[in-house]
Order: C-alpha cells, then sequence, then structure tokens
C-alpha cells in the first residue's frame, strides 16, 4: 500500500533543504537605448518551480546605498501598487519581471526585485544593473550634410560647365579667325 503522505513530505523536504541554494541572488547587467523599452528578470529565481509566492517589491538602489520601491504586487490581495518615482507610469510588471517602457539616461541604475514566499523566511533577491546609451537623433544633421554636399556638387557641377563653354568658345573663335575648322584637340 502507497502512503499518501510521502510527497508532501518529500516537497517540503525539497522546499527547505534544496531551494534556499536555489533561489540566490544574482548580479545582471542589461543594456538598452533611449526610447526602447526594457524587460528586467527576476534573476535565477527558477519559474517552473511553481513555488507559491506571497509578494514581490521592485527597488530602485540609490547612489547612497538606500533603495526606494518602485512597483509591488501582493498575492493576497491581488493588488498592484505602483509608487510614486520617476518611473510612475512607464513601469509594469510580467509576472516576476519589471517592464520599464520609453527609457531615459536618468533610468540607469541598479534595480532589486525581493520576493517572499507563503512558506516561511523563504526569499529571493537579485538585482540588475541597467545602463541606458544616449543615441543622438541625426536626422537634421544627415539632412544639413546632404544639403550642404548637394550645393557642393552643383558648384562643381555648374564650374565644370562654365569652363568647358569657355575652352570651347576660346578654340572655335581662334580656328574660325584663322580660317581653319575646329580642332578636335580643343574641345574635350
Amino acid at each position: 500500500m502507497e502512503d499518501k503522505a510521502t510527497p508532501a513530505i518529500l516537497w517540503y523536504i525539497y522546499m527547505f533543504i534544496c531551494v534556499p541554494s536555489c533561489v540566490s541572488a544574482a548580479d545582471f547587467q542589461v543594456r538598452t537605448s533611449t526610447g526602447h523599452d526594457v524587460t528586467l528578470s527576476c534573476g535565477s529565481y527558477r519559474k517552473n518551480l511553481l513555488l507559491p509566492w506571497n509578494r514581490i517589491t521592485w527597488y530602485l538602489v540609490k547612489a547612497d546605498g538606500g533603495a526606494a520601491p518602485l512597483i509591488s504586487y501582493d498575492y493576497k490581495v491581488n493588488e498592484v501598487h505602483v509608487h510614486d518615482s520617476q518611473l510612475m507610469g512607464r513601469i509594469e510588471l510580467a509576472g516576476q519581471d519589471l517592464i520599464i517602457k520609453d527609457t531615459r539616461a536618468s533610468d540607469a541604475g541598479n534595480y532589486t526585485c525581493f520576493i517572499s514566499f507563503f512558506l516561511g523566511d523563504l526569499r529571493h533577491k537579485a538585482t540588475t544593473n541597467l545602463v541606458v546609451h544616449v543615441f543622438t537623433d541625426w536626422t537634421p544633421r544627415m539632412i544639413a550634410l546632404g544639403g550642404f554636399l548637394l550645393i557642393i556638387v552643383g558648384m562643381a557641377a555648374t564650374t565644370y560647365v562654365i569652363i568647358l563653354r569657355k575652352r570651347r568658345e576660346t578654340c572655335v573663335n581662334t580656328h574660325v579667325s584663322c580660317g581653319e575648322n575646329i580642332c578636335s584637340s580643343c574641345i574635350s
């Protein structure tokens, strides 16, 4: 006869022995450029373990070492709370991942996610360093450069045509006054 309590006991042994070593903090770096959306993953937390978690909070770690909460989700009340920050209106959660929309240079920094689980003091914390590259819009500069090059090429072509006409006039006038035919060496 099979003992029905054995799978439950094995699950709890797994939860308290293996999971604390499996759920460890990991540092990541994510690169993006201004104006793009970026997704920050909550570290090495293995989503396929299906651990019952009750709260996730994302923090922006400040230069002085303090952390300002950005967004949190409480599973018990099924509520997302967006805290007052520079990212308000541009952040959302997708599971445990943080999505930042329309990134700005000021969004660069260290973001920490913190997950607490229903079972005991089991927690997960991971920090991601977000690097935001600032690219200037080259369109106006390229248009100005194109216009400048068009003017230079136009002036060079006009100068070339004027020089050819002057040569031709000089050659024709010289040969006509002498009564000779136009030599092919004059016209190039």
